[in-house]
């Protein structure tokens, strides 16, 4: 249980990978300005690490993969969303994310286990005094329930 100050290097990368469709993955790098909560201080670069401190880290992906694929066209399966005319929700895909990061010079680079999650893409944003408000933080309450393709990952049925 040590605390660890010093000139930070926040370097690192990660990738997101549709579950389904492997060859559709995203690469990223991953620095300072992705970092989002701690005792850093970006003028100095200075980090303070404490026992139990968690790190958090944001990427905002704009749906293109590393080929250039813009998966919300080619990938997604769209039906109408009934309670919003126009709009249209895609089914739920699932995607793995894995990171690693070198925090400090001497302590070997912290790496993020593979995290798998579900997401589904909704087509267009209408004002809420228009359609029912999309719940961000609840995809269970706008994501149909539908499985648009049968097909198989490593032997496994892709839910």
């Amino acid at each position: 249980d040590e605390t660890f100050e010093a000139k930070a290097i926040l370097v690192g990368s990660g990738t997101i990978t549709m579950k389904r469709k492997p060859n559709i993955r995203k690469t990223f790098t991953l620095t300072a300005a992705n970092w989002t909560n701690g005792k850093y201080n970006p003028a100095t670069g200075i980090l303070r690490m404490d026992p139990g401190d968690t790190l958090r880290l944001v990427y905002s992906w704009n749906f293109i993969d590393d080929n250039g694929t813009d998966v919300r066209a080619s990938e997604f399966y769209y039906v109408p969303d009934a309670s919003c005319p126009g709009r249209m929700i895609s089914a739920r895909e699932k995607f793995i994310f894995e990171a690693k990061m070198k925090i400090f010079d001497r302590i070997p680079d912290v790496v993020a286990e593979p995290y798998e999650f579900f997401l589904c893409h909704v087509n267009i944003w209408v004002e809420q005094r228009f359609c029912q408000p999309i719940l961000e933080d609840r995809p269970e309450t706008y994501c149909p329930n539908i499985v648009p393709f049968s097909s198989s990952v490593e032997g496994q049925s892709v839910e």
